[in-house]
């Protein structure tokens, strides 16, 4: 997962420009907000199922649990089950998308990974911040949205992606399953469209910075680093020099604007990433509600001009 280069950066650097009260277009008053408390509970209860890799009972038990979230939510989901050939056989796979619904038809689409790295050496892996953070987030952003006075002008769907890390090296048939997968579908669908993909990962950690990736649209990463600024949350989120391959990627091949958020400085130099360090005790209510309202701003502030129309 995550594979990183450091490349020279060339982002947008317009929302430098804008005054601090600026907004790109008008928000309601008051904003939907995410409860850390209880989505970092929704984070735990992931965190308890053991073996979250793809293909295992515990990927299994996993989607049984995000479906039962949904459905205490009364949030229409559909599921999507396929067999795909890896590097250690046919495995079966799963995503989940939950729908939002808007002003318009047209969609933004918010994803996360729900697997988690498989390792021999340590096959309880818990996958904290990686992989139950995000997956958490999402929910927490859905229960928000759900019970919102207003709805944003695009509707919403919330992928929960299978298959995103690699067994052994990133390849067609390793790693980045479930996102391919969608990509290709999104891309197909003509109507409603794909206004934008924000994906998120490696999210709740207490020390947080969240990175915009190089392979990011431009045009999105402004308007993150925008809602930020009026969120005051700027000072979490940063441009990055590196490449990171990652669930947006596929989306961006099949010419959809997408972003990357991910804190991908977890730990002294990374080391517990990947590592039996990524633990429950690693995350913070604070880091999954800054992430989240920001996100809802964007979600509400959306202008679409990152797509050719």
């Amino acid at each position: 997962m995550k594979n990183s280069l450091l490349l020279p950066i060339v982002f947008s650097v317009s929302f430098l420009l804008q005054s601090c009260g600026e907004e790109i277009s008008t928000p309601p008053k008051s904003l939907p907000k995410i409860d850390g408390d209880r989505t970092l509970a929704i984070a735990k209860e992931i965190c308890t199922i053991e073996k979250r890799y793809s293909g295992s009972p515990g990927a299994i038990k996993n989607i049984e649990f995000i479906s039962s979230k949904l459905r205490e939510m009364n949030v229409p989901f559909t599921r999507d089950d396929w067999r795909e050939e890896t590097p250690v056989g046919t495995l079966d796979f799963v995503n989940l998308i939950a729908e939002v619904e808007g002003k318009k038809k047209d969609y933004i689409l918010l994803g996360a990974h729900h697997d988690t790295k498989y390792f021999e050496s340590d096959p309880n892996f818990m996958g904290a911040n990686d992989g139950a953070s995000a997956t958490a987030l999402l929910l927490g952003m859905i229960d928000a949205l759900r019970k919102a006075e207003s709805k944003p002008d695009f509707s919403l769907r919330f992928a929960f992606i299978d298959g995103e890390e690699c067994r052994f090296e990133y390849s067609e048939k390793d790693g980045l399953h479930g996102s391919r997968r969608l990509a290709s579908k999104v891309a197909a669908e003509k109507s409603p469209a794909c206004a934008a993909v924000i994906i998120l990962d490696m999210i709740g950690d207490k020390d947080l910075l969240v990175e915009i990736p190089r392979n990011s649209t431009p045009s999105l990463a402004d308007e993150v680093m925008n809602a930020a600024k009026i969120c005051g949350s700027e000072k979490y989120f940063t441009f990055s020099q590196k490449y990171i391959l990652d669930d947006h990627d596929p989306f961006l091949q099949a010419g959809i604007p997408a972003i990357d958020l991910i804190d991908f400085s977890f730990g002294p130099s990374n080391l517990y990433w990947h590592s039996s360090e990524d633990s429950f005790d690693k995350l913070s209510p604070d880091s999954l509600a800054i992430v989240g309202d920001t996100v809802i701003r964007v979600l509400y502030t959306f202008k679409d001009k990152h797509r050719k129309l």
